[in-house]
């Protein structure tokens, strides 16, 4: 039946077949470079590459005989700007030096000793950076223990210590990109269909106001804390991608964490919430402000408009319903 069924799509679909056939010989022909590219740069001979979807960057899943790997390979637009790669691999590097145990992936030096290289796809030089792949797989949210949900407090909390020891003058401030995103949804309103979006646009602006007028300690942050960011291994928890790490509240990583689960359709019970709210400050030894929690949930539902509106190739339609969606989210914490 399901033979029967492809065969009867593509043969009714033509543009479909040509147009999976050339994405399959461009995974091909990129595989390929790849192959050579590390094989050239880092004498790593892969037994196998797999293509990893991602939102972002492009991720390939390299595997040796001995070892495995992650080839990320920076889009030809990131929303955080150029050279987000080398930001990344610069704070992953100097994690690794930290006095707290933290499970992180590792930049490899290529054979001239640069950790981000750069690799010709068509015809544009694009940074890439090869990382050791840490143990664990991503954490099931619907299947985390208490203990399991105070143990990635903990390990936030960690990993924040580590964090503000990093010179962060350079990096880019979450408030800024928010409001990037919020001039760039002002600018774009005559082309939705919802009402709503004025209203919306106001609310949204004024939780800024909010968040500016705590005066909340600022420090460098994981920046995009989500679940599918988060790895559990045995008892040990570990974090990966930072290439969205920027400047804001201490409080956003965590909330950023809970907030995913709203907009995901699961819903952490108010008592292990605020259970691991509590054990992240009795670690980190300071204490939220009382709204600080929610509007940093806020902002981690308005922060992905700017790569929505600037950077992403769906239709506007589709685009509408998924801020407005966010808004609701964000409108109901």
């Amino acid at each position: 039946m399901t033979t029967t069924f492809c065969l009867h799509t593509w043969q009714n679909n033509p543009a479909r077949h040509r147009k999976t056939h050339q994405k399959k010989n461009e995974t091909n022909a990129m595989e390929t470079q790849i192959n050579q590219f590390l094989r050239d740069k880092y004498e790593i001979w892969p037994t196998q590459i797999n293509y990893i979807r991602s939102s972002v960057n492009e991720v390939y899943h390299i595997l040796t005989d001995t070892q495995t790997y992650y080839l990320r390979i920076q889009p030809e637009q990131h929303l955080l700007g150029s050279g987000r790669l080398k930001i990344e691999s610069m704070i992953l590097r100097q994690l690794s030096d930290s006095p707290q145990p933290i499970n992180l992936p590792h930049p490899i030096p290529q054979q001239d000793g640069k950790i981000v290289g750069e690799i010709s796809i068509t015809q544009i030089q694009r940074d890439v950076v090869l990382l050791t792949a840490i143990p664990g797989k991503q954490i099931k949210l619907r299947q985390l223990t208490t203990k399991q949900l105070t143990q990635i407090s903990s390990a936030i909390a960690e990993l924040h210590h580590s964090l503000e020891r990093i010179n962060h003058t350079n990096h880019i401030q979450l408030l800024d990109i928010i409001s990037r995103g919020l001039d760039s949804y002002e600018n774009n309103l005559e082309l939705f269909q919802s009402a709503h979006h004025t209203d919306h646009l106001s609310w949204a602006r004024e939780v800024i106001d909010q968040i500016k007028e705590l005066h909340l300690p600022q420090q460098l942050l994981h920046g995009d804390l989500w679940w599918k960011n988060i790895l559990l291994h045995h008892n040990q928890i570990g974090f990966i991608d930072f290439d969205f790490s920027m400047i804001g509240p201490r409080s956003y990583d965590l909330a950023a964490f809970l907030a995913t689960q709203k907009s995901d359709q699961i819903k952490l019970p108010a008592k292990l919430e605020q259970m691991m709210i509590d054990h992240y400050q009795q670690q980190y030894e300071r204490e939220f402000d009382q709204d600080e929690i929610k509007l940093s949930q806020q902002l981690r539902q308005l922060w992905i408009f700017e790569y929505w509106l600037k950077h992403s190739n769906k239709p506007i339609e589709k685009i509408e319903t998924m801020i407005l969606n966010n808004l609701n989210v964000a409108r109901n914490l």
